[in-house]
């Protein structure tokens, strides 16, 4: 094994953190959440948990999310490990980050291992199993676990949304929201799953509330005017792309769809007028616009 050392650590690849899907009983005790994990023969009772352990040569625990199901637990796996960091990107992710079937292939043509616990055991002799020990601290207890639950459940439904599963998307978001309603993701992120949903009058509420927390949130003013766009209301997305534009007046995508929706209502020189500032910031989509215009 070439190990490679950074900031006096060495490890076992170019990658910081290796992740493990396992079995495991929960154990809370004063300020400790205990996770104790199962490579064989786990409890009836045992949840799931996603490992991250440190990719050193005794592969350091430092990390457990629990949750009640296997495809729980890979589904968020799936997610974050494209983004786990990186020694040749001085302790940073891949920026912008792989997809996870992309990090899979990069992983195999740099024949990188997976996690083993047979390396740390002996077959046979014991039960193989491993605590793990994340301290709470008592006065943001509460606080703290559903700042880490609400964060888990976004990152869920970001996969359940990769993976065409909206309505499992949509209840993750919402359970995020639940945990923490003050997320402007979580809101922004269920409101683009209902549009891919077709639920447009729901979107617009969700990107109503990523608005409540961000008002100067440029993509959320973008989006609510696309679904108001798919209800045909194109005054109300008019109004919408022109507050996107007002908070970043290089965001394409909403001069592109202020035009569109210029068209909608006839009026062609508006539309026009989007389209000769759109050539300037996106060229493709400026002559997408212009399709539309003289379709």
């Amino acid at each position: 094994m070439n190990e490679i050392e950074f900031e006096g650590e060495y490890y076992r690849d170019d990658r910081m953190y290796v992740l493990y899907v396992c079995r495991c009983t929960i154990d809370e005790q004063k300020n400790l959440l205990v996770t104790n994990i199962y490579h064989e023969d786990a409890p009836a009772d045992s949840k799931w948990c996603l490992v991250t352990y440190r990719n050193v040569n005794r592969y350091t625990p430092i990390r457990a999310d629990h949750f009640e199901t296997e495809i729980e637990a890979t589904t968020y796996m799936r997610q974050v490990e494209p983004t786990v960091p990186l020694i040749s990107q001085g302790g940073s992710p891949m920026c912008p980050p792989l997809t996870y079937e992309e990090f899979v292939r990069w992983k195999k043509k740099n024949k990188f291992k997976e996690y083993d616990y047979k390396e740390m055991y002996t077959p046979g002799v014991t039960n193989p199993m491993e605590s793990i020990f994340q301290g709470i601290n008592q006065e943001s207890k509460v606080n703290e676990k559903g700042k880490i639950a609400s964060y888990k459940q976004a990152n869920l439904g970001t996969a359940y949304g990769e993976l065409g599963k909206y309505e499992e998307a949509i209840e993750s978001y919402k359970q995020a929201i639940r945990i923490d309603p003050d997320v402007k993701e979580a809101h922004y992120n269920l409101g683009t799953v209902y549009i891919k949903s077709g639920k447009y009058q729901e979107a617009i509420e969700s990107y109503k509330q990523a608005i409540r927390i961000d008002p100067d949130f440029a993509d959320a003013h973008h989006n609510l005017g696309t679904a108001y766009g798919e209800l045909g209301k194109h005054q109300e997305a008019i109004e919408s792309f022109k507050h996107a534009i007002r908070i970043d007046p290089d965001h394409a995508g909403a001069h592109k769809n202020l035009g569109v929706a210029y068209v909608e209502l006839n009026k062609r020189n508006s539309a026009l007028e989007q389209y000769k500032i759109l050539k300037k910031l996106d060229t493709e989509k400026a002559n997408k616009l212009f399709d539309r215009i003289y379709k």
